[in-house]
């Protein structure tokens, strides 16, 4: 890391027992199109390059776990990458992503994805089979709706969805009972989340900045909520002049 890298190193397939490749903070503007077969590396950083597309040659990482590209310029990923079955950790933080790579939709295995600052406007049905997922970074993008397949993500814990466009949210969101932390400030939200007394081990929920006008009464069925977000939308107004 950080020693002016402008291609990613060769020979690597060399070293047989290598876990944890760094290379972030470089000057590496694309990966090979083709790598022989690293089956030892478990993680991959690339932070902070100047790639603009993974190729299929990332497949030849077969036993990652964790591969993170953030703060890069990334706006293809080869379908290849659903060859990394093993992999539990994946970020994109801050690229340059339209749409989350179809490819990702078959990591069984994933636990934690990111996808900060990027530039997507709707997630495909197919984000419901990534049932093992316990993390969902999709704040700062341009959502302007959720499928109802994201019920089927039974496993999430934490859900971000700040900053996006979202005028209504699906109903199956109900179905996530063992979600946390919920995360809807800085959207176009009406209303708050439905049969939110189903969300039984929320924590943290952030509705702030949104247009909604009343607040249920079920929120005080939440016995484990530690922090709730309200400011910032219509009811306060209502409820000053009251």
């Amino acid at each position: 890391a950080s020693c002016d890298l402008s291609n990613f190193p060769g020979g690597l397939n060399k070293n047989k027992h290598l876990k944890e490749l760094m290379l972030g903070s470089n000057k590496i503007t694309q990966l090979p199109t083709s790598i022989k077969q690293i089956p030892s590396i478990e993680k991959l950083e690339l932070q902070r390059n100047k790639i603009v597309a993974l190729p299929a040659s990332i497949q030849s990482f077969t036993n990652l776990k964790k591969l993170t590209l953030n703060y890069n310029a990334i706006e293809h990923v080869d379908p290849a990458i659903a060859k990394l079955t093993q992999l539990e950790e994946l970020s994109f933080y801050n690229n340059k992503l339209t749409s989350i790579p179809g490819g990702i939709f078959s990591l069984r295995k994933l636990k934690a994805v990111d996808f900060y600052y990027n530039q997507i406007e709707r997630v495909d049905e197919q984000i419901g089979n990534l049932t093992s997922l316990e993390v969902l970074y999709l704040s700062h993008n341009r959502i302007i709706s959720l499928p109802e397949s994201i019920g089927k993500l039974t496993q999430l814990q934490e859900l971000y969805l700040s900053n996006n466009r979202l005028s209504d949210l699906p109903k199956s969101m109900h179905e996530l009972h063992n979600l946390k932390v919920l995360r809807l400030n800085n959207n176009y939200l009406t209303s708050s989340p439905k049969d939110l007394h189903k969300l039984t081990m929320l924590e943290n929920l952030d509705i702030s900045n949104n247009q909604i006008t009343d607040l249920p009464s079920e929120v005080s069925d939440l016995i484990h909520l530690k922090l709730l977000v309200i400011i910032n939308n219509p009811w306060d107004n209502q409820a000053i002049e009251k």
